[in-house]
């Protein structure tokens, strides 16, 4: 991907979660899908077992103070319903007539997909399949030609039977093969070591049992990989991925491939968004693509890059 424009630059780091009175539902416009994502929020109440170093949600306590602690149940008709809100929008040529999306340049202006993202782990809430399965069904109706997407660190799936199910949902056995939604699952990989691993996700899981349940699940289910690229620059600590991060992860994809892994992609990127946390910065178009250009002397899948 080439340097984005100073206009797209706005729009992709302005990926606010609410949308008029939408609790779920909400648009940006994304740098990887390439226009209009439809996000579903499945977690209001940033619950999220990881706790990532980079990520844009503010879990400080002034932030979480009026944020429900206890999981509140999402109900999959008001999740439908909030994306029918806005795909009439888009069917009435109304949406990009909405500030920001008015700003939106004119090949970005195409819906490209409904990602299940937001505020966490989409696929650690007990109500995700019953969702996802609504979803699939809505626009089994319509004739918008969009991917239904998770995006993920994964650990739902490391459950079998939740992985089971995504995978029978997307097989779409009972709709023809010509009318099957195209669906993907970006698979959030952003360390290959324990170190860097409780550096940069905070999850508080044991890294091998964690490495594991990697290993076992990509060798089921199908995945782009996605990882975060980035420098942390403080008094007390700095952190670059040139070095040592770098070689680990080369080989920890190489070793992936090897055994089996089902990797179709691997997309590096950078911090777009700003987390909380100052001390995190971006990484360069250019150093992106030295990274890129390293990995692929040795991993053989497509690989893009999003500064």
């Amino acid at each position: 991907m080439d340097e984005p424009s100073t206009a797209l630059k706005f729009l992709f780091s302005d990926h606010q979660r609410r949308f008029q009175d939408n609790i779920h539902v909400y648009p940006v416009i994304s740098r990887r899908s390439g226009g209009l994502s439809a996000g579903i929020n499945m977690n209001p109440d940033k619950g999220c077992n990881f706790d990532c170093i980079y990520c844009q949600v503010d879990r400080t306590p002034k932030a979480m103070a009026d944020i429900q602690k206890i999981h509140q149940k999402v109900d999959p008709d008001r999740v439908i319903d909030e994306l029918s809100h806005l795909i009439g929008l888009l069917e009435k040529n109304q949406f990009f007539s909405i500030p920001p999306f008015d700003k939106t340049p004119l090949p970005q202006r195409r819906l490209t997909d409904i990602s299940f993202s937001g505020d966490g782990e989409p696929t650690m809430v007990p109500e995700f399949p019953e969702v996802l399965e609504k979803v699939l069904s809505f626009f089994k109706s319509r004739s918008h030609e969009i991917t239904i997407r998770i995006i993920t660190n994964g650990t739902g799936l490391f459950k079998k039977s939740v992985r089971k199910k995504v995978l029978d949902l997307f097989a779409q056995e009972d709709t023809p093969e010509t009318e099957r939604l195209p669906w993907s699952i970006w698979f959030k990989i952003d360390a290959a070591d324990p170190q860097s691993f409780d550096f940069l996700d905070r999850s508080g899981m044991n890294f091998s049992s964690y490495w594991k349940n990697v290993e076992e699940t990509l060798m089921e289910v199908p995945v782009t990989i996605q990882t975060m690229v980035m420098d942390y620059i403080s008094e007390s600590r700095s952190f670059h991925p040139e070095g040592e991060w770098k070689h680990n992860m080369r080989e920890a994809m190489e070793k992936l491939l090897a055994g089996g892994a089902k990797i179709g992609q691997w997309d590096l990127y950078s911090v777009a968004r700003m987390p909380p946390s100052p001390e995190v910065r971006p990484v360069s178009y250019e150093r992106l693509l030295e990274l890129s250009k390293s990995f692929q002397k040795s991993i053989p899948v497509p690989m893009h890059i999003f500064p």
